[in-house]
């Protein structure tokens, strides 16, 4: 089973988007392969017939770069590339005729038409106003997009808050505020959950527990860290804990409960994904270049590790 790396490329060893071969049965994984010169590729989509990249680079008054490649036999070629509307495009998302782009820096959103591998129109540049009171919310800072039908949600770290925006004319429809200091990050697959950066929390944002948090850290920890990526599988959620350097495996049911917390395999777990199977975690340690798989039990707390490769500042996965 193929396995992307999407790696940062300033500073470090990478050049660009790796591949790996991941055995489901085993989780074993193999050395990784360069299979796409890019810079700073730090978050991938796969299309029908190939894969967007975001280039994470520029500032306030640059844009980064949103790459379109299209698979030829074993390998891609580049077929588009434009600007991403604010720099250092860190998130996208695709939707069957949309594409929508989260610039962290430049603290703007770009909504495009998407049709046949193509970046089409901009349908709008959405520019966020309200900040917070932690020292990294003095401007707006998009940290996510996400697709749920006809709405395009975006977790807005520097205003404590989650726009909703209608995806298909980038009119803002709602917006929901969270509480001070979090920094909203990413949201879960289904959109329940959302994990807080700056405050190590998870929030609930569906049901009866509505508005119910609780820490990814233990109570015993009282260095510096921050939360990255979060994930679900079945009614467990998985959440990266980067200076902890754990996954903390939170219950959902019957009410958001920490049941463990696993030693990431590295320093500075990025990202988290799940294998298709349920079976793994594979894990991206940014800092000590390498990804790992973790075995996931039934019950859905986290084994051993058992497998790890070697892989330069590794900052997305994807199958």
């Amino acid at each position: 089973m193929e396995l992307l790396a999407g790696t940062y490329t300033r500073g470090t060893d990478s050049d660009g988007i790796y591949r790996i071969d991941f055995n489901p049965d085993s989780g074993a994984l193999s050395a990784p392969e360069l299979l796409i010169e890019c810079d700073n590729p730090s978050w991938l989509r796969r299309w029908d017939n190939g894969l967007i990249a975001v280039s994470e680079h520029g500032d306030a008054d640059d844009e980064g770069e949103i790459c379109v490649f299209q698979a030829v036999g074993a390998g891609y070629r580049e077929i588009q590339r434009l600007g991403s509307g604010g720099g250092d495009p860190c998130h996208l998302a695709l939707s069957a005729d949309r594409l929508a782009v989260a610039n962290y820096t430049g603290g703007t959103v770009a909504l495009f038409e998407w049709e046949g591998g193509r970046i089409g129109r901009q349908i709008t540049l959405f520019r966020p106003e309200q900040t917070g009171v932690h020292s990294r919310q003095a401007s707006p800072h998009p940290h996510g997009v996400y697709f749920f039908a006809d709405e395009l949600r975006i977790p807005d770290l520097g205003g404590d808050c989650i726009y909703c925006l209608d995806a298909r004319t980038g009119v803002v429809t709602d917006r929901t505020d969270i509480h001070a200091d979090a920094g909203p990050r990413h949201l879960s697959p289904d959109g329940c959950y959302l994990v807080n950066e700056l405050d190590n929390t998870v929030v609930s944002l569906a049901g009866a527990s509505t508005g119910v948090s609780v820490s990814t850290l233990p109570s015993s920890f009282d260095g510096e860290s921050s939360t990255a990526e979060i994930q679900l599988r079945g009614g467990v959620l998985y959440v990266s804990n980067r200076g902890h350097d754990s996954i903390a495996v939170i219950e959902t049911k019957p009410a958001l409960a920490v049941v463990q917390h696993r030693a990431s395999g590295g320093r500075h777990p990025r990202h988290i994904l799940i294998a298709p199977d349920g079976r793994h975690l594979l894990v991206a340690n940014r800092d000590s270049n390498n990804i790992v798989s973790i075995g996931i039990s039934p019950d859905g707390t986290l084994a051993e590790v058992v497998a790890e490769t070697a892989c330069p500042a590794p900052v997305h996965l994807l199958f």
